[in-house]
């Protein structure tokens, strides 16, 4: 998944990987969950990968799951 595209009129920037995240959180019923397995920083095979363009960390949860997150990234627990 890219980091960034623009839009199609090229006037704005989109964040897929945000975009895909918000659209978990819409339809993932109140008290879901969501299993996503995927490489993290610092093991090595995050960065084994060429197209692994967004880097996840053990933190990125907390991150993208307080009530005010960071990335204004909102998951349904």
């Amino acid at each position: 998944m890219p980091r960034l595209l623009t839009t199609f009129d090229g006037q704005a920037t989109r964040f897929p990987f945000i975009e895909l995240m918000n659209e978990i959180w819409r339809v993932l019923k109140p008290g879901g969950l969501l299993y996503a397995v995927t490489p993290v920083y610092p093991h090595v095979a995050a960065f084994q990968d060429p197209t692994h363009v967004n880097a996840l960390t053990t933190g990125t949860h907390e991150y993208s799951c307080a009530r005010a997150p960071g990335g204004h990234v909102r998951f349904r627990g």
